[in-house]
């Protein structure tokens, strides 16, 4: 099975927005950047 690393950040910054912690698990462990 082939994902790609977009369809991964696209999920991890959805379940952000939904109130959701995965993104701490990135790497990085940034905040999800706001929207202007």
């Amino acid at each position: 099975m082939n994902i790609s690393h977009m369809t991964v950040y696209r999920h991890i910054y959805q379940n952000a927005a939904d109130g959701g912690r995965l993104y701490t698990y990135l790497r990085t462990g940034r905040k999800k950047a706001k929207k202007t």
